[in-house]
């Protein structure tokens, strides 16, 4: 399991601040440009004034605004970006009922991807019914359609209600899971209370299936001082899962 994190948006107060308290730490960074006109803005040359931050970070993952049809033409604009951090996965939350849209967003930016070596990362951005069967059918359609399949599934325990059973079924195409409290109160520290998810249960159902891709504490910024002694109880407790047997 690879711990990480996701930073502040592009604000230079907040990414110094965060700086100060991941850097150094054996922590992967989730880089957050889900702004819109952050994201439009942003390219390899633009990034340059926050390159004292950024150089300091261990980006392995560039988070995007939610896909539309307008995204989908700004997608090589991503895979470019997150190439220039060395960051290999790109998140991108999607509604997870539009799946001509997925496959589109595949289409139009295949070639560049493998040319990269990047991985997109769908994220269903909201719980509806029927979420495994729609997500299936996606990712189904497109293993038929691309060989190799730079694509993967992220999957966010915030906006899908924490429900394990729905992780579970999906798991074969999982390689990101972003956590925190889930709760109405907005993206709180994992282990802070009241919440819908019982963060060990989710450590322990990753530890059983052997999980090996992203684990991404996801907070509100005004929560990023929890992250790194979160991260630190989640890698103890999964540690000593691991030494019971």
């Amino acid at each position: 399991m690879i711990l990480g994190v996701v930073s502040p948006r592009l604000d230079e107060e907040r990414l110094s601040q965060f700086v100060d308290l991941v850097a150094g730490e054996d922590l992967v960074v989730e880089l957050n440009l889900s702004d819109r006109r952050q994201f439009i803005e942003a390219s390899p040359v633009s990034l340059v004034e926050f390159s004292d931050y950024l150089d300091e970070l261990s980006v392995g993952l560039l988070r995007i605004p939610p896909l539309d049809l307008g995204l989908v033409d700004e997608l090589d604009r991503a895979i470019m970006v997150a190439d220039d951090l060395g960051a290999r996965a790109i998140v991108v939350p999607y509604d997870p009922e539009s799946e001509e849209l997925a496959r589109l967003a595949v289409d139009s930016t295949y070639d560049a991807l493998l040319e990269y070596d990047e991985t997109l990362c769908f994220e269903p951005r909201k719980a509806v019914r029927g979420l495994v069967d729609h997500v299936r059918a996606l990712m189904e359609a497109l293993e038929d359609e691309y060989s190799p399949l730079p694509v993967m599934l992220s999957y966010d325990v915030w906006s899908l209600e924490g429900s394990l059973a729905d992780l579970l079924d999906l798991m074969e195409y999982v390689g990101v899971i972003h956590a925190c409290a889930v709760s109405a109160e907005g993206r709180r520290p994992i282990f802070s209370q009241p919440s819908q998810l019982n963060p060990y249960e989710l450590l322990d159902l990753l530890v059983e299936v052997n999980y090996v891709g992203y684990f991404v504490l996801h907070y509100d910024e005004k929560f990023m001082d929890a992250y790194v002694g979160d991260a630190n109880r989640v890698k103890e407790y999964v540690l000593s899962r691991f030494e019971r047997g």
